[in-house]
């Protein structure tokens, strides 16, 4: 079995963004409440139909924000994980969760992106729930990650997807 993994500064800046989402919903979470107070305050001569839209309005596009950066730190978190290997199959860690051991038939594509050919797209079924968000963003059909050159022995790890999902290759 070997591991494949991101050095320490890589796993960091992955971190940083779930953690300032926390203070950005945070920030957001309080200016919902407080224009809503204001607003019941002040709408006693504008009436109860403007004060509902407006509630409506901006509760709804608060929500989108913090729906959108929800969904970005799920991606972050999980879109660059460590990878274990054997004969049989592999395993994607990330730090919240993991994969079950799954053969390697199970990869279905293997992509470059356009825009950035140092990275390769892997679209694999049965990676979990946490992977879907992954494959819905670069269109993998199921479950995905990245393998960037930040990995360690990138070289390697793309001589045994090639050695073991050739007919993916292109």
């Amino acid at each position: 079995m070997k591991r494949f993994e991101y050095g320490f500064l890589f796993r960091l800046w992955r971190s940083i963004f779930p953690l300032a989402s926390i203070i950005v919903v945070s920030m957001i979470f309080y200016a919902l409440i407080d224009s809503t107070v204001s607003l019941i305050k002040t709408t006693e001569f504008m009436g109860r139909g403007y004060l509902l839209s407006v509630l409506l309005l901006s509760w709804g596009i608060g929500l989108f924000v913090i729906a959108w950066f929800f969904t970005l730190s799920i991606g972050m978190l999980t879109i660059f994980p460590s990878i274990m290997v054997n004969d049989d199959g592999f395993k994607v860690c990330t730090s919240v969760g993991q994969s079950k051991w799954l053969p390697w038939k199970a990869i279905h594509k293997i992509r470059s992106p356009f825009f950035y050919q140092r990275t390769i797209m892997i679209g694999a079924k049965g990676l979990g729930p946490l992977f879907v968000l992954n494959g819905l963003l670069f269109w993998l059909g199921s479950g995905g990650f990245l393998i960037s050159q930040g990995i360690n022995n990138y070289q390697e790890l793309i001589l045994i997807l090639r050695e073991k999902r050739e007919d993916l290759f292109v």
